[in-house]
Formats: C-alpha cells, structure tokens, sequence
C-alpha cells in the first residue's frame, strides 16, 4: 500500500546507505559527464 508519490524505504542493512549513497552520487555524476553538462 501507501501512496505512489510518497517514497519509503525500508532497508534490511542500515550500515550500507553510506556506501549506496556515495555510488549513487558517483553514479551521477558519471551520467552527467557522460551528457556534456
């Protein structure tokens, strides 16, 4: 349930969002690169 333009999350490992947020960030800023921005 719960509403489509609401985002929730429930992680099973807490102590990875640091690791997952840094690829993330990284992730976009090679996708941005990649675009010539």
């Amino acid at each position: 349930g719960g509403r489509p333009n609401f985002a929730q999350a429930g992680g099973r490992k807490p102590d990875n969002l640091a690791g997952a947020l840094e690829k993330a960030k990284s992730e976009l800023i090679a996708h941005l690169c990649e675009n010539g921005n």
